[in-house]
């Protein structure tokens, strides 16, 4: 038994010497090319082309509005508090923020205000500035009522997207 574990010991000795004088000598020869010895230079050229990304969901905003009579006679119906977006894009050139509002008493949205001095009235788009980690956009907006509406409460159904530019 004691013999078997010497004859054991020499060939796990010998493998160990033979994997260390197989890589000494490999390394042996990579060094010894002429490519090795005298270094190497070249150029790489590599580019990186990052798609812009927006993400924009809703974070409160009025869920019904009451139509009235000075309402239909206007066209238009202001919500009684601001939608509030929550926004994210990785585009250093910021990106269009989308509003619009479905149901059959309307025809179309209006925003009114950002809330930040920025009038966008008119339009159902906001354009917003890059922002690190995202922001909170409350908007100010209008709807504007289908012909034949009548007065009384209607639910309110919003639909946020948002484009990097």
């Amino acid at each position: 038994m004691n013999q078997k574990l010497t004859a054991t010991r020499k060939s796990a000795t010998q493998a160990v010497s033979h994997l260390f004088l197989s890589s000494f000598l490999v390394l042996a020869l990579v060094w010894s090319t002429p490519t090795a010895q005298a270094g190497s230079a070249g150029q790489m050229r590599i580019s990186v082309q990052v798609i812009g990304r927006a993400i924009v969901a809703i974070e409160s905003g009025p869920s019904a509005i009451e139509i009235s009579a000075a309402d239909i006679k206007r066209g238009y119906a202001e919500l009684p508090a601001p939608i509030v977006v929550r926004v994210r894009t990785n585009s250093q050139k910021g990106c269009v923020i989308e509003f619009a509002q479905t149901g059959a008493a309307f025809q179309g949205i209006e925003l009114i205000s950002s809330g930040d001095g920025i009038n966008d009235a008119g339009k159902g788009s906001l354009v917003r500035s890059y922002v690190p980690g995202g922001e909170s956009v409350a908007v100010r907006a209008r709807l504007m009522l289908t012909p034949g509406t009548q007065v009384g409460s209607y639910p309110l159904h919003f639909e946020v997207s948002a484009t990097a530019l």
